[in-house]
């Protein structure tokens, strides 16, 4: 393991065993053709590394560990210790200091947690189970009805379910627009207001829309009317000027002399309505 990823407390147990093997080389002393080892180091027997002055070996790791301290696998309350595993290592339900069980809820962030309120309550920012209740983290957490990271066919990225209307366009959704209603520009169905689309979007002062001409609705989302302007095929208009016309009686036909219809532009008479004892002619003067 990179001597960098080690926990300061391992860092400082490796710098204690290198002195002491120093001080066991010192402590070597010939007598008569013999060896004595000093006293100021132990043995650590399952690991075969020696422990300085004041120092122990671990009672469950190849390290060692002050006298008293963490990691001895006794707990010290008055030395601020809540558990004592033998070790000093994280992750394990005892932290590499002795000073959090590593649960959520004890109000320490031990690994593998990403926030720890004292409590084991969902939908106060921190989950029972420890994880921040954020919405877009792919979580749903109490509070929202879906998290899908962003915005799906289902779900709005504010973490609610999608729905036309909500004032939300979720362009994933295949919203063109959402206003929470229909308006002048958007309709109801979230869709761009278009005279044509079938849909009368009465806020836009649409009277009518079948999706086009009908013999009740013309193109331009206007009821049919002879004399509108709009020649209104589908409803049998011929022509429509708005009126008499030159080229097109008040009744959205073509004006015929004999038609029985007086066309006060091009018609003086029509079948009668001369005075002065005046007659109409076949071609509606009146003579």
């Amino acid at each position: 393991m990179n001597a960098k990823t080690l926990s300061p407390r391992v860092r400082e147990a490796r710098r204690v065993q290198g002195c002491a093997l120093g001080v066991l080389m010192i402590a070597i002393v010939v007598l008569s053709g013999s060896c004595t080892l000093s006293t100021e180091t132990q043995l650590c027997e399952a690991s075969g590394i020696r422990c300085g002055p004041d120092w122990v070996c671990a009672a469950n790791q190849e390290t060692c560990v002050p006298i008293g301290g963490c990691g001895d696998g006794v707990v010290s309350p008055e030395k601020g210790e809540l558990c004592d595993d033998g070790n000093i290592l994280d992750g394990d339900g005892c932290s590499f200091d002795c000073s959090s069980t590593e649960a959520c809820g004890n109000q320490t962030v031990d690994p593998g947690e990403s926030c720890d309120d004292g409590n084991t309550l969902d939908g106060d920012g921190c989950s029972s189970e420890c994880v921040l209740e954020l919405c877009g983290n792919r979580i749903i957490d109490s509070m929202e009805a879906c998290d899908e990271g962003g915005d799906s066919v289902s779900c709005d990225s504010d973490c609610t379910l999608r729905v036309c209307g909500d004032g939300y366009n979720n362009a994933a959704a295949g919203e063109v627009c959402d206003m929470s209603g229909e308006t002048a520009t958007c309709d109801s169905d979230c869709t761009l207001r278009v005279c044509g689309d079938g849909y009368r979007n009465a806020a836009a002062g649409e009277a009518c829309d079948t999706g086009g001409e009908t013999a009740s609705c013309d193109s331009d989302c206007t009821p049919r009317v002879c004399g509108d302007g709009y020649r209104n095929a589908t409803a049998g208009e011929i022509c429509d000027t708005g009126g008499d016309s030159a080229n097109c009686d008040s009744d959205c036909s073509l004006p015929a002399c004999g038609d029985g219809h007086l066309n006060a532009v091009i018609e003086a008479c029509d079948g009668g309505g001369c005075s002065g004892g005046k007659v109409c002619t076949s071609n509606c003067l009146c003579i």
